[in-house]
C-alpha cells in the first residue's frame, strides 16, 4: 500500500502541477501521513485529530476545501509548517470508498498546496476530486489484494505442513509393514 499511497500523491503533484501533496490516512481518530511529495521527512509527522482544524474539519463532514492562504486562516493548525514550506493555497478533499449500496467509508484525505495566495481553482478542484475518488477504489482493491495474498500465504504454508506430515505417516507405516528400523523417501 505503501507504494500506491507514493503513487497516489506523486500524481497528483505531477498533474496539478504543485509544490507539495500529502496523503493522510484514517487511523482510529487520528489523521496520519502516509506519503507525501515536496517537503522533507521529518516535516511528516504531524499528527491530526479527526474535527481538528481544517483537515480533520474535511475527515469529519467528508467536505472538500478550498483555502487561499492557510497562513492566514485562524483555524490551520500547522502555521509554522506552512511558513518554513512557503506554503499558501491549499486544496484538500476527502478520499472514500463505495460499498455496492453506494455508502461510503472514509480512508483518508488527499491535500495539494502551492507557494502563492489563491492558486487554485474550480477545475483544479474538480481533477482533484476526481484523484480522490479514483484513489478511494485502488486503495480499496489493494487491500483486497493483500487480503488475499495473505490467505494464499497461509494456504501454502498448511499445504507444505499437511505435506510434510503425509510424508512422515507414510515412512512410519511403511517402517511398520516392512518391519525396518529406518525407511528413506527420495
Amino acid at each position: 500500500l505503501q507504494k500506491l499511497y507514493k503513487e497516489i500523491v506523486n500524481l497528483t503533484a505531477g498533474t496539478l502541477d504543485t509544490n507539495v501533496s500529502l496523503f493522510r490516512i484514517k487511523d482510529r481518530a487520528e489523521l496520519t501521513v502516509q506519503a507525501s511529495v515536496g517537503i522533507k521527512r521529518d516535516n511528516e509527522k504531524l499528527p491530526l485529530k479527526i474535527g481538528e482544524g481544517i483537515l480533520g474539519q474535511v475527515a469529519e463532514t467528508g467536505k472538500p476545501v478550498v483555502n487561499c492562504d492557510i497562513q492566514k486562516e485562524p483555524n490551520y493548525k500547522y502555521k509554522e509548517f506552512a511558513i518554513r514550506n512557503n506554503l499558501h493555497a491549499m486544496i484538500a478533499v476527502p478520499v472514500v470508498t463505495r460499498d455496492k449500496d453506494r455508502r461510503e467509508t472514509f480512508l483518508g484525505i488527499l491535500t495539494i498546496y502551492a507557494n502563492r495566495p489563491c492558486n487554485f481553482t474550480q477545475l483544479d478542484l474538480q481533477l482533484m476530486q476526481s484523484v480522490a475518488e479514483k484513489a478511494g477504489s485502488s486503495i480499496t482493491t489493494a487491500k483486497v489484494f493483500e487480503q488475499l495474498d495473505a490467505v494464499a500465504k497461509i494456504d501454502e504454508k498448511f499445504i507444505q505442513r499437511n505435506e510434510s506430515q503425509v510424508l512422515r505417516d507414510i515412512t512410519t507405516l511403511a517402517g511398520k509393514i516392512l518391519a525396518a528400523d529406518q525407511v528413506v523417501l527420495y
